[in-house]
């Protein structure tokens, strides 16, 4: 999934455009600051940020359900093995 150069809001940050994504963390760089911040992804959109884009906000709600998924099993597993 594309989504550099998505526009996203943030509270207390404003406006700014994700400019990379690496690793399931994303890197912003919003207008009010000179400084790159980086978010856990896809947990900060709709906690911290916002997306524009409606379409690509339905795909990154899929993929907090998969990510939530996944870590639940994990951690079910290291409870079984432990």
């Amino acid at each position: 999934m594309n989504i550099i150069g998505e526009v996203v809001k943030h509270k207390s940050f404003g406006i700014g455009k994700i400019i990379e994504f690496k690793e399931q963390r994303i890197s912003i760089k919003f207008e009010t600051s000179t400084d790159i911040k980086k978010f856990n992804y896809p947990e900060s959109i709709g906690s911290f940020l916002e997306l524009d884009n409606a379409k690509l906000y339905d795909k990154v709600l899929e993929n907090q359900i998969i990510f939530a998924l996944t870590d639940a099993k994990y951690k079910r597993l290291n409870v079984v093995k432990g």
